[in-house]
């Protein structure tokens, strides 16, 4: 039976937040309207006065709606290419995809960003499998809705629904994460591990998250 190594994304591989840093590379480029630089700066109010992470997420999507999903997977690309390895990625967690891939366990990224960010990544560090924020999309263009998330406690969901479709014996598994909204998708695995980063240091998971989580 595979064994599964699932990895958030933002500050446990990658070191920026790759929906921020995608969006300032469109805006850079002037790929974006006034309406959605001014609906970015909302959103920037509404965290700040405590909404969600969810909610965030929901309207950050919604500033896409209208525009191609072709358009957007390119410019993924594009701004991947633009990024400096050494900048970009961690290069802990890196060796620990390559780690996983040595011993023949499946890799998985497991993150709310969504794939314009994510495909160019998979494919550099030959991740097995995505799970990510899924977007609607009609005639080839995104709606501005999003059909399922990946943040804090979906991402626990998603991992189940996951495993429905590839079975594993979860004690076996691994997970690597930095936030504490991530508890839940660490305690499903046996062998949790909270990944240290400079980031969200309020919000950090504690040195052995199996402490902090209901077992399964």
């Amino acid at each position: 039976m595979k064994t599964f190594a699932f990895f958030d994304l933002d500050n446990t591989l990658i070191k920026p937040v790759s929906l921020v840093s995608f969006f300032s590379f469109m805006a850079a480029r002037d790929l974006l309207s006034h309406e959605q630089l001014a609906q970015f700066e909302h959103l920037k109010t509404q965290k700040a006065s405590g909404v969600s992470r969810e909610q965030l997420n929901l309207q950050y999507y919604a500033i896409y709606k209208g525009m191609a999903l072709s358009d957007l997977m390119h410019t993924g690309e594009l701004w991947f290419q633009g990024q400096n390895s050494s900048d970009f990625f961690y290069r802990k967690t890196y060796n620990l995809v390559e780690a996983h891939r040595a011993k023949g366990h499946k890799s998985c990224i497991v993150s709310g960003s969504f794939l314009p960010c994510i495909a160019p990544i998979q494919r550099t560090l030959a991740i097995d499998h995505v799970i990510c924020t899924k977007l609607d999309v009609a005639n080839g263009r995104l709606t501005g809705r999003v059909t399922e998330q990946a943040i804090g406690q979906d991402k626990q969901v998603r991992m189940a629904e996951f495993i429905q479709r590839n079975p594993t014996t979860l004690v076996r598994c691994y997970a690597y994460a930095d936030d504490i909204s991530d508890l839940a998708m660490l305690s499903m695995v046996g062998h949790p591990v909270a990944i240290a980063s400079s980031a969200y240091s309020r919000r950090r998971l504690p040195p052995n998250p199996r402490q902090s989580c209901h077992p399964f």
